[in-house]
């Protein structure tokens, strides 16, 4: 899901919490944690109050600010 969100024909296709995004941003999480390297999310969406619950859910224990 390669969109340009800038893109005013490209922008409509763009969907942060498509199923497929969220699988991927699982896996990685889940790859990491298994190997023990820390995995942080960076962008938009993170510092979004909302999306909180959803990284919780798929994982993610640190954030840019914490250190490894």
């Amino acid at each position: 899901l390669a969109v340009d969100r800038s893109s005013p024909q490209l922008s409509p296709l763009y969907h942060q919490y498509h199923p497929a995004i969220l699988r991927l941003i699982k896996w990685t999480v889940d790859a990491a944690h298994s190997n023990g390297i820390p995995c942080n999310i960076c962008g938009e969406a993170p510092g979004q109050k909302q999306v909180l619950p959803l990284l919780l859910g798929l994982g993610r224990t640190a954030s840019p600010l914490t250190p490894a």
